[in-house]
């Protein structure tokens, strides 16, 4: 029998190792987060929106925002264990743009019930 060819050496494959450690920080600094933060701010202002006024509670920041969407993601499992196939294909990537295209259109929503409840006061 023919003995398997070993593919890399030990320090190529350190190197691939380290590197794809670099490209994954880099990725969740330049993707990941900014996307969290858009999240956090529709959420943040759908909020003072709707709760401050009505609710009569406290406004909240955009970064306090984005620290309880953390938590809840921890302790729900966060959305990638949900996240379909057949709804967001393949990649992280369209599970991003839908992300995005989700939250917009909440905050549309959001929008038009917010101007109609104050042009309505």
């Amino acid at each position: 029998m023919e003995e398997a060819k070993q593919r890399y050496s030990l320090g190529e494959a350190a190197a691939c190792f380290v590197l794809g450690g670099i490209m994954s920080a880099i990725l969740l600094v330049l993707v990941i987060v900014p996307v969290g933060l858009f999240v956090a701010w529709v959420r943040a202002t759908i909020w003072n929106w709707f709760a401050v006024p009505y609710l009569h509670l406290p406004h909240i920041s955009v970064w306090l925002m984005y620290a309880v969407t953390l938590f809840a993601a921890t302790l729900t499992g966060g959305r990638a264990r949900t996240m379909k196939k057949e709804l967001y294909g393949e990649t992280w990537g369209s599970y991003l743009l839908w992300s995005i295209a989700g939250n917009l259109l909440t905050l549309g929503v959001a929008w038009g019930l917010h101007i109609t409840v104050l042009t309505a006061r």
